[in-house]
């Protein structure tokens, strides 16, 4: 069976005159099947929180990398914490970690020094 599905959304018929070959084209769409894709939340510490879909299979890090661009930030200032307070490994996919839709990440920035 073919692992990837597509939805016909429309059929085009194109003739050649040349070669009086007919052929027909289809607008092929990839679907989104459920459960290829989950719903995480990166929440940082003055509770200001993004929700981000990414495929089950893309790791972590990419993702961070660009959550701390788009805030200007540096990705190694930054401290990553599962939901329940473990530090996240970033080059781990969410299967690999066992995360569900709705988890959240927790950001934090990096303290050096104490007072």
């Amino acid at each position: 069976m073919d692992s990837q599905r597509y939805k016909v959304s429309g059929a085009r018929e194109n003739s050649k005159a040349s070669s009086g070959i007919t052929e027909i084209e289809e607008d092929k769409k990839p679907v989104i099947e459920r459960g290829t894709h989950i719903n995480i939340k990166i929440k940082d510490q003055y509770n200001n929180e993004v929700s981000i879909l990414i495929k089950r299979s893309t790791t972590l890090k990419n993702i961070l990398i660009t959550y701390c661009n788009e805030r200007s930030m540096n990705f190694n200032t930054f401290r990553f914490l599962l939901g329940d307070g473990v530090r996240l490994r970033v080059d781990k996919t969410p299967d690999e970690l066992g995360m569900k839709d709705g988890d959240q990440i927790d950001a934090f920035l990096e303290q050096f020094a104490g007072a």
